[in-house]
């Protein structure tokens, strides 16, 4: 809300990644004051390519809301907490309540909490914690990763026991999940290893286009179910960003697989990919009333529901097209003069539309929001990113070959739910950053490209230090089988990165990996 209230855009910031930097700038920041020119905030505007001046907009206005409405958000009681412990009656009632601490998941400690452990910890210094210094990731509520290291150099008589022992993974996996991690320096060192089997090499495969990686990822998962009994619950297709779930989901649904997305709307599901599905079917089908419900107001058209109502029962009972109902519209009395004539205007429209239907359905789809005002509609509100969805939507539809515009567009639903699977055995869709904690007989970690994986905003030693932790992360959620794929990223249907991630080079040449370049389409 409170971005699109300041017309801010910046590419990837989305309010989750804008809740999420308000978050680790509140721990940096003195309480209830404007923010503050710190190196944290600098760090966050060079990254997002964000002014500091909209950064602390941003900021201040989101802080001045909580107070507007008397609430305060988790960042606040941690914040709080740690004010109270200043007062010394108070830091004293805590240090004689806990006899011992107890801590897991440590590496995901902020400075705050950090300084919340220290007070109420007391004399008897009694702290037992567990934690993964490879796991720590900057993003989780401002943990910060060195946060392990400040343990052992605030508690000196720390004894440190290494728990190196892997449980869950293969040898393979964990020899190229040690060399990947390796590379970070300064961190605490620590080499897994297991008694479970060496298993299968990890697999790594280079492919010409996105739409062979996914044929590819979807096959190698029918074929582990044939092969060795797995059910879709054993499979996890891992990601760094969101929007790269879209061609595996939009595959998967096709295959009509119970599947779960984590932390996403399912594409199908959002707002502007509806739009252009009704445009799509009232250029296809001459049956599509239900298309008229969604494309009335995007962009707005004169037209309201009750008018379509109307609209639909004229269609039914004169045996029209819609297209005919369109053009004969003065015939139904009811409708005022002024929705008569909105009605014509998109009769109009649908037949211009209709005369291009022959077109590639990415040159349709981008005739579509042109003609029709929507993708002008979309850039006055400032909503780049629905475009980005529709360009991504088009590049995906163009990209599976084989099947003429219609062949394509009727697959394409007007009314959605959310995804709930009907059963507990599906597939899990996810980013890295959901899967903390999870395991699975079969990982596959997609889009392995440079710019993507690591991210093209890690500018720094330590921003890449996180990327390499991230991936550390995918690899080790694998028990039996991991893959490691890569496919050119485009934007805008330009690729933009073709080179292999740099952690790929790091592990792609080990003897444990059996790597290949496929350069032939064998998938179903």
């Amino acid at each position: 809300m409170i971005l699109k209230e300041k017309s801010i855009d910046s590419e990837g910031i989305t309010p989750r990644t804008m809740a999420n930097i308000v978050s680790i700038l509140k721990h940096r920041n003195p309480y209830e004051q404007p923010l503050e020119r710190n190196e944290v905030a600098l760090h966050f505007s060079r990254k997002y390519e964000l002014s500091f001046e909209d950064l602390a907009d941003i900021y201040n206005s989101y802080a001045k809301n909580l107070r507007e409405i008397n609430v305060l958000d988790y960042d606040d009681l941690e914040i709080l907490a740690n004010n109270l412990l200043n007062i010394e009656e108070s830091r004293r009632y805590w240090n004689q309540y806990f006899k011992a601490i107890l801590i897991d998941e440590f590496q995901d400690t902020n400075d705050i909490q950090f300084e919340i452990i220290k007070k109420i910890l007391g004399e008897h210094q009694n702290l037992f914690c567990v934690g993964d210094p490879d796991q720590s990731i900057y993003g989780f509520r401002g943990a910060k990763a060195g946060i392990c290291r400040e343990f052992l150099d605030t508690f000196e008589d720390t004894q440190l026991v290494k728990l190196e022992e892997n449980y869950r993974s293969t040898k393979n996996i964990l020899n190229v999940s040690n060399v990947l991690i390796n590379k970070n320096s300064g961190e605490l060192s620590k080499v897994l290893f297991t008694g479970n089997e060496e298993g299968e090499k990890v697999v790594y495969r280079e492919f010409i286009n996105e739409w062979d990686e996914v044929n590819y990822v979807l096959d190698e998962v029918q074929y582990l179910i044939k092969r060795e009994g797995a059910s879709l619950r054993d499979f996890a297709i891992l990601y760094r960003n969101n929007f790269l779930a879209v061609p595996f989901e939009m595959k998967i649904k096709e295959k009509k697989w119970e599947y779960s997305i984590t932390n996403s709307v399912e594409f199908y599901s959002r707002e502007e990919i509806r739009a252009v599905a009704a445009y799509l079917h009232l250029v296809f089908n001459d049956d599509a009333t239900d298309a008229l419900y969604k494309i009335r107001a995007l962009p707005p058209k004169g037209i309201g529901e009750v008018a379509v109502r109307m609209f639909e029962t004229f269609k039914a009972t004169s045996n029209y097209t819609v297209l005919e109902a369109l053009f004969h519209i003065d015939e139904c009395p009811e409708l005022t003069t002024r929705a008569k004539t909105a009605f014509k205007e998109l009769g109009v429209l649908i037949e211009e539309l209709r005369s291009k239907k022959d077109l590639g359905i990415y040159d349709l789809i981008m005739f579509i929001i042109d003609k029709s005002g929507y993708k002008k509609y979309l850039m006055d509100k400032k909503e780049l990113g629905r475009i980005e969805n529709i360009i991504k939507f088009a590049e995906i539809l163009k990209s599976d070959k084989g099947a003429d515009n219609w062949e394509v567009v009727k697959e394409i639903p007007l009314k959605t739910k959310d995804v709930v699977p009907k059963t507990d055995d599906y597939i899990l869709l996810s980013t890295v950053h959901q899967v903390k904690g999870l395991e699975f007989k079969y990982v596959f970690v997609v889009k392995m490209v440079s710019d993507v994986f690591p991210s093209y905003r890690s500018i720094t030693a330590a921003d890449k230090s996180e990327e390499r932790r991230l991936a550390y992360v995918a690899f080790t959620r694998a028990k039996k089988r991991l893959y490691i794929t890569k496919s050119p990223y485009s934007s805008k249907g330009t690729v933009v990165s073709n080179r292999e991630s740099e952690f790929v080079t790091d592990i792609k040449g080990l003897p444990f990996v059996d790597a290949r370049f496929v350069t032939r389409k064998f998938f179903s």
